[in-house]
């Protein structure tokens, strides 16, 4: 394991990271619930406006998840699919997903320190 890696994971900085991360993405996905703009700039999509708002409930119940720590695997797997839509729904509309790309980093940064937690716990033990 690097000196980096042994840093994040002795300061738990990778709980700090998920945690920041579930925040923002849980205040970006109310407001894409509830800004009017967002109503307007989703019709691009060519989608109804349900879909606009099951999209934005599920990020947001997901974000939650993943904020928590017994079911932070979960809302990153949820966190992911919503995701993988998303960029779905951009593609098909023509336009470029690029943005998505740094959450879905962060989230599977943090999985990933989660991962190297566990291994780092099992061999000192």
């Amino acid at each position: 394991m690097t000196k980096m890696m042994e840093y994040i994971l002795k300061n738990k900085l990778d709980y700090a990271l998920r945690y920041v991360l579930g925040c923002v993405l849980l205040f970006l996905s109310l407001w894409f619930i509830f800004q009017p703009e967002s109503a307007e700039s989703f019709k691009k999509f060519n989608q109804p406006d349900s879909v606009r708002q099951i999209l934005g409930w599920t990020e947001a119940i997901v974000s939650l998840l993943f904020i928590l720590y017994p079911t932070r695997f979960i809302g990153a797997a949820g966190l992911l699919a919503v995701f993988v839509y998303a960029t779905y729904l951009h593609i098909n509309a023509g336009l470029q997903a690029f943005g998505l790309i740094p959450w879905t980093i962060g989230i599977l940064f943090v999985v990933y320190c989660e991962k190297q937690r566990k291994n780092h716990e099992n061999y000192e033990a």
